[in-house]
């Protein structure tokens, strides 16, 4: 962001195109790695904004998901990268993160 609060750009987005075939098949979806899914994306792009974070220190960067980076594993992701913060949470995904705190996730 600008010294205005004006956001400097886009770093990086990605757009998955489904053939049909493979649209909501449900019977493989709990037994693949997380590695192997569509949601992998947003622990990826949450890797890599870290990774700008770290290059320019003197700017401040956000990831932004919708509720389908609401997952464990980006906040696992987070946890991982010794980040400050919090991770901005709403719906469902307030309760993980509410939920993780009370096993003991640490406070930034």
């Amino acid at each position: 962001m600008s010294e205005q609060g004006l956001p400097l750009g886009i770093f990086g987005a990605e757009i998955i195109l489904r053939d049909d075939e493979n649209f909501r098949i449900k019977s493989t979806r709990k037994s693949r790695p997380i590695e192997e899914k569509e949601s992998y994306r947003w622990v990826e792009g949450y890797r890599k904004t870290c990774e700008l974070a770290h290059a320019v220190p003197a700017c401040e960067v956000f990831s932004v998901s919708d509720r389908e980076g609401d997952i464990f594993e980006v906040f696992e992701a987070w946890q991982k990268a010794g980040e400050s913060g919090e991770p901005r949470v709403c719906g469902a995904a307030s309760f993980v993160w509410q939920t993780l705190r009370s096993v003991g996730l640490p406070a930034r």
